[in-house]
């Protein structure tokens, strides 16, 4: 008997290049499945119901009124019981890091303020910051979702030790 094919119903924006295991990649660049510039979504993406969005290194890169845009978005094509996962780096660990209060590598804390410079492409610029309480208070006001249903982790992906996962669940 043929095995099925998995659904594809988790979503992960900024990401380049094509999704596997379920996924599909949503980028500005040529390479990924879908391309689009955030936040405007293609009607391939807001007519489906997700049940995993994630943004890794992402939600910084936006202005802030397009994140808040974004969040309302989101929110809605989650299916219930669905979770939206950002990773973004810590403004304020990044800010005692800058003045003294931490490890001081250029890396490690001026990145945060203005994005990664070595590509020399605009898309890699910082438009906002962010803390746990900033992302997760933005989260509840424009995206809907419930302070109980907002959990901070540890992130796991570029700076652990700077950066913060943020997950959102969809009741």
């Amino acid at each position: 008997m043929p095995q099925m094919e998995q659904a594809i119903d988790k979503l992960r924006l900024g990401e380049r290049g094509h999704g596997t295991n379920g996924w599909v990649n949503l980028d500005s660049h040529e390479s990924a499945d879908i391309v689009a510039h955030l936040p405007e979504l293609p009607r391939s993406v807001i007519e489906r119901q997700w049940s995993r969005i994630e943004g890794i290194h992402v939600w910084e890169h936006l202005y802030k009124w397009d994140a808040e845009e974004l969040a309302a978005i989101l929110c809605k094509i989650l299916r219930p019981g669905g979770e939206l996962v950002l990773e973004c780096p810590n403004l304020e660990v990044a800010c005692r890091a800058l003045l003294g209060f931490g490890r001081d590598q250029d890396r490690y804390h001026m990145h945060v303020f203005y994005g990664d410079p070595q590509f020399q492409d605009p898309s890699y610029t910082h438009r906002w910051g962010y803390t746990p309480a900033t992302l997760t208070a933005q989260l509840i006001k424009y995206g809907g979702f419930r302070k109980e249903d907002v959990r901070i982790e540890r992130a796991r992906h570029h700076v652990p030790d700077r950066d913060f996962r943020i997950v959102a669940r969809k009741r």
